[in-house]
């Protein structure tokens, strides 16, 4: 038995690869073909689009008898691609993305600052299990190629106390600093910087808040227009920081550095004991001083100054000789908070001297009835009043009586 076998003629298609391509926001193509993502800040959520499809034309033709879809690739899809970050110099990181369909959102690495690179090396769906680089579709050139992602993360910027005060203010001082170690602010990140402070009286709920801009520098050294009215601690907080990439970040107070505390002093005084100017020599030049101790006090005596240092609130001072004695101010401490141009002065006098007749007894014999012209020699300060008594000369007679007493003014 004889059997004729008959050419039948078949076709073969092969099932499309699935393709991969960026959404068309997903940046600026540039020469090379890199898509330039716009930069974000450190810890934003930033996301590219993926579109995912087959090239089922063929397919398309060959079952449109039978009326089937189009087909697109069968999911899930796997895309494989590395991430190199510039902050770090290790080997690009090995990665893979995932989808049930033909577009998804591939969400960016934005946890550490500096410039990373997204390269896609493949793709692949149910049928094509390993990713191949055959369906990467090259940006704005509709060919298999190279899918190259780049971004630029910002970091954060941040800003500390580096210095707080070291010697603290005074009742009507205002908060400024005074020198390179009082009380600066250093900042991270990119200038020009926009910070926002607190200033808090301790034991009050509220608190006066300033904003400074355009601070140039990566130190600001703080001035702030507010005056201290009561002698109490303050604190001084930043709360807010941002540069000029547009990013910022809240700073809680309990940040170490986020705060400083200031100690605010009243203006020390100085008042006189006895109101008078005028006192002698031996006399106590005493005065009173409030504030809070140790204090500092400068006084100028005969075109001398001195400063003397003292842990109570009593000055005094011996007259030792005649002169001007001037109190010129009083502080705290290391003449902190001081009264300047005091002006309390006191005259001190030298004790009055008298002599008679160039000497301090005369003996004259005269009748009895007659008069004698007896001369008085001052030194001192006009007008005198004085003393004089007339006894019997102790030459002449062991009788020491006095006679007479007198006082002239």
């Amino acid at each position: 038995m004889h059997v004729a076998v008959s050419d039948t003629e078949w076709t073969i298609a092969t099932l499309p690869r699935p393709t991969l391509s960026l959404s068309e926001d997903a940046g600026v193509v540039v020469k090379n073909g890199s898509i330039i993502r716009p930069a974000v800040c450190e810890g934003a959520v930033d996301r590219v689009g993926i579109d995912v499809h087959g090239s089922s034309d063929l397919l398309h033709s060959l079952f449109a008898r039978s009326r089937m879809h189009t087909i697109t690739g069968k999911p899930p899809f796997t895309a494989s691609y590395t991430l190199s970050k510039s902050s770090h110099h290790a080997e690009p990181l090995p990665r893979t993305h995932q989808a049930i369909q033909s577009h998804s959102d591939l969400e960016l690495f934005t946890g550490e600052p500096g410039h990373h690179t997204y390269m896609f090396t493949g793709i692949g769906d149910s049928l094509y299990t390993t990713p191949e680089p055959a369906g990467l579709v090259v940006p704005s050139q509709g060919r298999a190629g190279v899918v190259r992602l780049e971004q630029d993360v910002f970091p954060i910027p941040s800003a500390s106390f580096r210095h707080g005060s070291k010697s603290g203010f005074c009742v009507r001082d205002n908060l400024v600093s005074r020198n390179v170690d009082d009380l600066i602010v250093e900042l991270d990140g990119q200038p020009p910087f926009e910070i926002d402070l607190e200033v808090r009286e301790e034991g009050h709920r509220t608190s006066e808040k300033f904003t400074i801009s355009d601070i140039d520098a990566h130190e600001w050294a703080v001035s702030l227009p507010f005056a201290f009215n009561t002698p109490s601690a303050h604190s001084v907080a930043i709360t807010r920081v941002s540069d000029a990439h547009g990013c910022g970040r809240t700073i809680d107070r309990a940040v170490p550095g986020a705060l400083v505390a200031v100690l605010v002093a009243e203006i020390a005084s100085i008042t006189p004991v006895l109101p008078q100017m005028d006192h002698c020599v031996g006399d106590f030049l005493e005065y009173e001083l409030q504030g809070s101790p140790p204090f500092t006090v400068t006084y100028e005596f005969e075109g001398k100054r001195h400063v003397v240092p003292l842990s109570s609130s009593r000055f005094s001072r011996v007259a030792a000789s005649p002169g001007l004695f001037k109190v010129v101010s009083v502080g705290h401490g290391e003449d902190q908070c001081k009264s300047n141009e005091v002006g309390l002065v006191k005259r001190i006098h030298s004790i009055p001297s008298a002599q008679v007749s160039e000497g301090e007894a005369i003996v004259v014999d005269i009748r009895e009835g007659d008069q004698t012209e007896i001369v008085f020699i001052f030194t001192g300060e006009p007008p005198f009043a004085f003393t004089y008594s007339r006894r019997h000369p102790q030459d002449r007679s062991k009788d020491r009586t006095v006679l007479e007493t007198h006082t002239v003014a």
